[in-house]
This record gives C-alpha cells, sequence and structure tokens, in this order.
C-alpha cells in the first residue's frame, strides 16, 4: 500500500470513528478491506499503471463516507470528501477528478416507476396496499422507529441488526431478523416431532432449497434427537423429486 493510500485509511477510519457505533464502524472497514483486497487482485491482472490502480483504491476507501456520514447524495459527499483530503495533501489535479469519477459513476438514479410498481398498479391493489420506499440507512431508522410500523422484517448484516434489535426492545413490535448466521432448525424435546419434521421439509427443500433462509442446519436436543432423526429418514426417503 502507497503512502497516500496508509494516509488515507488511517483519515477515513478516524472520520467514521466519531460518527459510528463500533458495532457498525467495525463492518464498514471490514467490508472496505475486503472490497479492496478485491480490487488489488482485479487490479493484478489488470495492465493498469501505478498511478491508475492507486485512483481506483483511494476510490474505493472514500467511496461509503458520505453514506456512512448520513449524508443525502452521499456519492456526492464522498466524491467531495476525497478532493478535500487529497487537495491538501498536493494529490495531481488530474487524478483527484479521476477518483471523483470513479466515485460518482458508482451511483444508480432511482426509478419512479419501476416493473414492481407496475405489476402492482396493474394488479388493480388498493393504495396504501403495498408501498416501496427506497432509501439509505436514515430512511430503514425512519421505519424502524415509526410507530404505525407493528412488524419489521431485515436481511442483512448482523452489525445492523443488533441495532434494529436494540431500537425495538420494549416496543412490542415483531421482528424478524436474517442476519449471517447459517439458518439453523432447533428442535426442543417437548417439540411435535412430526410437526417438527415437516417444518424441516419445508425450511429446506421448499422451491428445492432455492431459499435464502432455507434452514440448512438442524439443532436437536439430545432426548429427541434419534426419534427426530428416524422420522425425518423416513420423510426424506418418500420425497417426490419434480
Amino acid at each position: 500500500m502507497t503512502p497516500i493510500l496508509e494516509e488515507a485509511q488511517r483519515y477515513v477510519t478516524d472520520l467514521l470513528a466519531d460518527k459510528l457505533p463500533s458495532t457498525c464502524l467495525y463492518h464498514n472497514l471490514t467490508h472496505t478491506k475486503r472490497v479492496l483486497k478485491s480490487t488489488k487482485e482485479i487490479i493484478d491482472q489488470s495492465q493498469l499503471s501505478d498511478a491508475q490502480q492507486e485512483v481506483l483504491q483511494l476510490a474505493v476507501l472514500f467511496h461509503d463516507t458520505g453514506y456512512c456520514m448520513g449524508a443525502d447524495g452521499h456519492e456526492e459527499r464522498s466524491a467531495a470528501i476525497a478532493r478535500d483530503f487529497l487537495a491538501a495533501r498536493d494529490y495531481p489535479e488530474a487524478s483527484i477528478s479521476e477518483v471523483e469519477a470513479c466515485i460518482l459513476a458508482t451511483k444508480m438514479e432511482a426509478e419512479p416507476h419501476g416493473q414492481l410498481q407496475e405489476i402492482i398498479r396493474d394488479a388493480d391493489l388498493p393504495p396504501g396496499v403495498v408501498n416501496i420506499v427506497t432509501g439509505h440507512g436514515k430512511v430503514g431508522a425512519a421505519i424502524v422507529d415509526h410507530p404505525g410500523v407493528d412488524k419489521i422484517a431485515f436481511t442483512g448484516s448482523t452489525a445492523v441488526g443488533r441495532l434494529i434489535r436494540a431500537r425495538t426492545a420494549g416496543s412490542g413490535k415483531k421482528l424478524s431478523l436474517e442476519l449471517g448466521g447459517k439458518s439453523p432448525f432447533i428442535v426442543f424435546d417437548d417439540a411435535d416431532i412430526d410437526s417438527a419434521v415437516e417444518g424441516i421439509v419445508d425450511a429446506i427443500w421448499f422451491n428445492q432449497g432455492q431459499v435464502c433462509c432455507a434452514g440448512s442446519r438442524l439443532l436437536v436436543q439430545e432426548p429427541v434427537a434419534q426419534k427426530m432423526i428416524d422420522k425425518l429418514r423416513l420423510r426424506i426417503k418418500n420425497l417426490r423429486v419434480g
């Protein structure tokens, strides 16, 4: 890593440390580290010059800073943060512009009338039955905190799942979290074993197992483990393929 990249990494870490809870900071920095590693692997197979490689890695480092600081139009904010940092260190103007361009190139314009909206409209659902709200963390936080929301289902990182759990504690809101685990199906010794077997079959083989929350692990309390295994084995033998 070049000196400017090392300094940029320290700068971004210090900047975000003042804005994010420790769990979110860890998640963000870990994600950035993985992306930097992947970027380096791609770069190593390319014909980019050293200067071009540095530009790409700087763009990766600064890309999420605006979003993590809660800024609307976060790509523009991230590009501005990168420019201020690099200009203060007399980084070449042409290279600063390239870093900005790389950051802004990831911006996607929202589609107000996408295919899903068209399907909902064509189905003649009454207004308000389905509401599509797009946005980043601040939008999600507003939905989580809103007193009119009784049920929250979240798919994402463990760190954010913990924040949602903390924010909804004592609120009476129902909560489903699909995080970084391996979807365990848990059976205790007082369970209805026959019903549990059917639940396991549905959990892992529904839609040929092509489900993001498929029950891919089975945890059974020891007193009923053998009974559970025997019944499950018999049920699996009678599964119809296709």
